[in-house]
C-alpha cells in the first residue's frame, strides 16, 4: 500500500503538472497566489476512499508555490531528504487549474496534460485529479495496475504558508 501512495504523491510532483491550452484566469487566480505546503492526500479506489495513516500519506511533501501571472515553483522532497525543485507555468478556468512543467532533458514526464478541480476556501487549497482530465488514464492505469483495483480520483489538500 505504502508503494501505492508514494506512487501516487509522486505523479503529483514529477508528473502532474501539465498543459498546452490558454485561457483567461478567473476566480482562482489571487486567492491561489502563495506558498502551499501539503496538508492532505486521499485516493479513491472503486468509489471508495481509501483509508490510511497520517505517516504514510505525508512521506512525500509537494510544496508548492504560485507567483502570479501563471508561474509557479514546486519542491518535492522524499522520505530521505532528497528534493528536486522545478517551476512550472499554469492557467485557471473557472474551477479548472492546469499545470505545465517544462520539458527537460534527462527527465521523464508521465503526462504532459493535467488539469484539477481546484478550490480555495480560506488557507486550504484543493487540488482534484480523476477522470473528467484525459491525462488521469495514463496515471489511473499505473496505480491501477500496482493496486489492483481501479483507481478513480487523487485529492491533494495544502495548507497557505
Amino acid at each position: 500500500m505504502k508503494k501505492i501512495l508514494y506512487a501516487a504523491a509522486l505523479l503529483l510532483g514529477l508528473a502532474a503538472l501539465g498543459s498546452c491550452k490558454k485561457a483567461e484566469p478567473v476566480t482562482l487566480d489571487k486567492s491561489i497566489i502563495g506558498k502551499w505546503e501539503p496538508a492532505g492526500f486521499e485516493l479513491y479506489f472503486e468509489g471508495k476512499k481509501v483509508a490510511f495513516d497520517k505517516e504514510i500519506k505525508l512521506d512525500l511533501h509537494t510544496k508548492l508555490e504560485f507567483l502570479g501571472d501563471g508561474k509557479g515553483k514546486q519542491e518535492v522532497t522524499d522520505p530521505t531528504g532528497a528534493s528536486l525543485s522545478e517551476t512550472f507555468t499554469y492557467v485557471i478556468d473557472g474551477n479548472k487549474l492546469t499545470v505545465t512543467l517544462p520539458e527537460k532533458e534527462g527527465t521523464v514526464n508521465i503526462t504532459k496534460n493535467v488539469v484539477y478541480t481546484a478550490a480555495v476556501n480560506g488557507n486550504t487549497l484543493t487540488l482534484t485529479w480523476d477522470n473528467t482530465d484525459p491525462s488521469f488514464q495514463v496515471a489511473a492505469l499505473m496505480l491501477t495496475m500496482e493496486a489492483g483495483t481501479r483507481v478513480d480520483k487523487v485529492i491533494f489538500t495544502y495548507n497557505k504558508k
